[in-house]
């Protein structure tokens, strides 16, 4: 018995320009059966647009209708049957909304995928070439050849290099760190796509907004912002945040407020190469 689960961040798109989170959509897959829950941001309305999903199999990515929305809601539940005729094969790495032209938002877990690869441009058609009786087209599936993966070091250093810096503490122990939020787990090395769907991380996230990527002494820390509790320490070390460094020079003292910190391991490259050189 085969069981997926797993969080997609999604962004608006105005042409070809990533815009703000506009929601998530949660999917759960267990056999054939699927099950996604779209949530979608307060001023994002999608009544009318169709859904499509980009699944991946053994050589390409490929992209299927799933349906249209109906209805003007916040939160979109869908069920499907993998089974029926017609329907893509293979992990489910993103979500487009929109049409075969444009991209009213999307997202991907998939670091080596651009979903503006999967988008038509739109052909103007006179009307005296359009016939009087036409059957309605079967949605085409595109194929787009998977880029090949580029090594850790490299992962690294392009989230350091394009993401917004900031520095939260009052010592000088991190010599690195940048602002990031949980769909830029994409872009890290494939171990760390789980990421996206820490329950505790995503607290963290949602309650203060950011997360940090830091950088000290060969080593490379993952950071939740956060307060210091016994019941907060309980629940970081139960998902790996190991360390809470606070942001002032001193003991920390029950509700300090830092970051609950886990260490990411990078084999073979030290915190130097990876959020020092520039990334081509």
């Amino acid at each position: 018995m085969s069981f997926i689960r797993k969080i997609i961040y999604l962004y608006e798109y105005a042409g070809n320009v990533r815009g703000e989170n506009t929601g998530y959509a949660k999917l759960s897959q267990k056999e054939t059966r699927l099950k996604i829950e779209i949530r979608l941001t307060e001023n994002t309305h999608l009544m009318g647009e169709k859904i499509y999903l980009l699944n991946r199999d053994e050589n390409a990515v490929n992209k299927g209708f799933l349906g249209t929305i109906i209805q003007d809601e916040k939160i979109i539940n869908i069920e499907k049957d993998l089974k029926e005729k017609g329907e893509p094969k293979g992990e489910i790495v993103g979500l487009i909304i929109g049409d075969e032209s444009r991209i009213s938002c999307a997202g991907t877990d998939d670091s080596s995928l651009d979903v503006l690869n999967y988008v038509r441009e739109e052909k103007v058609v006179e009307a005296a070439e359009i016939p009087e009786e036409e059957e309605e087209e079967e949605e085409e599936i595109i194929q787009v050849e998977i880029e090949a993966p580029h090594d850790e070091a490299y992962e690294y250093r392009k989230i350091f290099s394009s993401r917004s810096n900031m520095y939260p503490f009052e010592d000088d122990e991190m010599e690195a760190c940048v602002q990031i939020s949980p769909a830029d787990f994409s872009d890290f090395p494939k171990s760390f796509w789980r990421m996206g769907s820490n329950s505790f991380l995503l607290q963290g996230y949602y309650n203060y907004r950011h997360l940090i990527l830091a950088a000290a002494k060969g080593k490379l820390y993952l950071g939740i912002p956060g307060q210091y509790h016994r019941r907060d320490k309980y629940l970081a070390d139960m998902f790996g945040f190991h360390r809470f460094k606070g942001i002032r020079k001193k003991q920390e003292k029950l509700g300090d407020f830092g970051y609950w910190l886990m260490e990411i391991e990078v084999p073979r490259f030290s915190a130097e190469e990876i959020c020092c050189p520039d990334v081509p």
